[in-house]
């Protein structure tokens, strides 16, 4: 009877939020009733109505988005998606392999939810296995981390319990069903996370991972609102930017440029993502697809 009352999506989240004693039945009954005469977004009206607090609604969305991941694995080497980041490789190997070598490479967005740590998952899928590079990919959005759930793991130690010193390297680095790629997740996420990207720490430990790896790369936090990602550009050698088509404002693009400019970082080029197939010029070889 309660899931006849929500949306697929309010479902879900509305489910996430009373499993994790946020709220009970009554209260989101009550927030989608003023929901359906208002508008807006459940979770901003459950905020409005004093039920939830905006970390809730951030930890239950983290939650949903988790739902909606379906992990990558070696099977998506011959997907259409994969195709995309077959052409990627090929742009950025001579940067990355030249005789000033890109070792180690991050992920960014000008702003959250364009799609970075799905295009990071996949480029790595692809390089570990077209390259046969000794690969890492490193979960280093430590506010809102997501790798784990791409590559389908759960492992509770990562990045964050290496720089605090509660675990080793060894210990937190996973392996991954892909060949010549590992991970090292996010682990504990910590209460001062820009403190822990700017660390000296942090820069050891990439020095560290150079001499294991032949290529490391970083899902970074998006460059606004936060400051970690400019942080972290302080450590790698380049960037990528990833851009979402149709959803991310020009200007937002342009002062992420700017930001990446001003830390003296080399950046490599951007992945526009979620390119309706209709959109592009040409003729269709591969069916519609995200």
């Amino acid at each position: 009877m309660f899931g006849k009352l929500l949306g697929k999506k309010s479902e879900l989240i509305g489910q996430i939020m009373i499993n994790a004693g946020m709220v009970n039945h009554h209260e989101l009954r009550h927030a989608l009733k003023i929901k359906r005469k208002e508008g807006g977004y459940i979770g901003a009206t459950l905020i409005k109505l004093g039920y939830i607090s905006k970390p809730d609604l951030t930890s239950a969305l983290q939650e949903q988005l988790s739902h909606s991941i379906v992990p990558v694995s070696s099977k998506d080497l011959d997907t259409p998606q994969a195709t995309e980041f077959y052409r990627l490789q090929t742009n950025v190997k001579f940067a990355l392999f030249s005789d000033e070598p890109v070792k180690a490479l991050m992920f960014t967005s000008s702003v959250p939810r364009e799609g970075k740590s799905m295009t990071a998952a996949y480029f790595a899928l692809v390089m570990a296995n077209v390259m046969e590079k000794r690969t890492l990919i490193v979960d280093a959005d430590l506010r809102h981390p997501s790798l784990d759930a791409h590559f389908g793991l759960n492992f509770p130690f990562g990045l964050c319990d290496v720089l605090v010193g509660s675990k080793t390297l060894e210990e937190c680095i996973q392996n991954t069903e892909i060949r010549n790629l590992k991970i090292l997740s996010c682990g504990t996420k910590p209460p001062n996370p820009a403190a822990l990207l700017a660390s000296k720490k942090m820069k050891s430990l990439v020095s560290q991972l150079k001499e294991k790896f032949d290529l490391i790369l970083f899902d970074s936090s998006p460059i606004f609102p936060v400051a970690d990602a400019s942080i972290l550009s302080a450590n790698v050698d380049a960037a990528i930017l990833v851009i979402q088509a149709g959803a991310t404002r020009r200007k937002f693009v342009q002062r992420a440029l700017d930001v990446l400019k001003d830390s003296n970082i080399k950046v490599l080029g951007s992945v526009l993502n979620r390119v309706e197939e209709q959109e592009m010029p040409g003729y269709s070889y591969h069916g519609g697809y995200r």
